[in-house]
């Protein structure tokens, strides 16, 4: 009876440990349930079938890409770190871009959008709620997987199929895509004037003008293209109703504002040689298949590397304290011989201390 006690408890603590990621969901989508969903709901093809069709196999697409990507799902606090440093110091963030490539030739990186929002409040500036989901597509352009494409998918609790922005992202961190100082002080012009109109941050760039160009020179690693996913739909759609692309296009910039800064961040923690451990989390299938549910498929977690001596420091501390402590910090770039740039990535974090 004792042995039979232990075998339940420990069934019951994997099912809780291993429940079904965005990429599990994303992964198996059906084009059946998706045009379902776009047929009965207000969405922008209704009134062209054959749009619509074209955007429910984009979903298939981004099926394809999850199932052969590299996964990564990030544990808190790394998702509130990132996002600390895409809006903290963008002169921390510019000098690890240099050294920072994907991890795999096809990445798939998701996380919990409280997570990543653990600071402010539960709503976006254009009054919707945050994402119960989010994730992100990212796809080499390059060998060097240091030019790439990023395509943001996200879910709404509300919602029975994800959404997917119409412009997509391209970042390029070579060194030969370094912008003039020509384009960078156009830029930094462009960004306090904009600013300027719209709030007080030039007031914060003008006080240090190294980050004001710093900020600049990041917005010019990164340019927009169409979402490669739905390109044929939104063809058809600039050729039938071009003034409904617009609005998906406007739509897509106020959606996806703060990402390009948030994956600049995820990507130079993953980077720096300091800063985050990842722990396997194997595949499993046949049980969930026999019950109808999709299959959870094999993945890494991204948590922070604490030395035990930051470990012991940061105990008896409530949630929000340990994090405000761990989010912290900055990037520092060391000379090694480890790898043929000469130098390493490192992340360092004077705050991880009591009081």
């Amino acid at each position: 009876m004792w042995r039979e006690s232990i075998a339940v408890d420990v069934t019951i603590t994997t099912q809780r440990e291993r429940r079904a990621t965005f990429a599990d969901q994303l992964a198996f989508t059906k084009i059946k349930q998706v045009l379902q969903v776009l047929r009965r709901g207000n969405h922008f093809t209704q009134g062209y079938p054959d749009i619509q069709a074209l955007w429910a196999k984009g979903f298939l697409r981004l099926a394809d890409e999850i199932r052969t990507a590299g996964r990564l799902r990030l544990a808190d606090p790394v998702p509130s770190m990132s996002q600390q440093v895409s809006v903290n110091r963008p002169s921390t963030l510019l000098q690890a871009l240099p050294l920072c490539r994907l991890p795999y030739q096809s990445t798939w990186i998701e996380w919990a959008p409280e997570d990543r929002r653990a600071d402010e409040a539960l709503f976006v500036p254009n009054g919707l709620t945050v994402p119960k989901y989010e994730g992100v597509l990212l796809f080499a352009l390059e060998p060097s997987l240091r030019r790439f494409g990023a395509i943001p998918v996200w879910r709404h609790a509300t919602c029975d199929i994800p959404m997917m922005p119409s412009m997509v992202m391209v970042f390029d961190f070579r060194p030969e895509s370094q912008p003039t100082k020509e384009d960078i002080e156009e830029r930094v012009c462009t960004l306090l004037d904009r600013h300027h109109r719209q709030s007080g941050y030039c007031k914060e760039l003008q006080k240090d003008m190294k980050e004001a160009v710093a900020l600049a020179e990041l917005g010019l690693r990164c340019v927009t293209i169409r979402n490669p996913l739905h390109v044929e739909a939104l063809d058809q759609l600039e050729y039938r109703d071009h003034q409904m692309l617009t609005r998906l296009d406007h739509e897509a910039e106020v959606d996806t504002s703060g990402d390009a800064r948030f994956i600049m961040a995820v990507l130079a923690l993953l980077n720096a040689r300091n800063a985050t451990e990842r722990t396997p989390v194997k595949a499993e299938g046949s049980n969930r298949i026999r019950i109808g549910g999709p299959p959870l498929m094999a993945h890494h977690v991204v948590s922070l590397d604490l030395s035990r001596i930051a470990r012991n420091r940061l105990k008896g501390e409530t949630v929000a304290e340990r994090r405000a402590h761990l989010v912290r910090g900055h990037f520092k770039v060391r000379k090694t011989a480890r790898n043929p740039e000469g130098v390493d990535l490192f992340w360092w974090n004077p705050h991880v201390r009591r009081g």
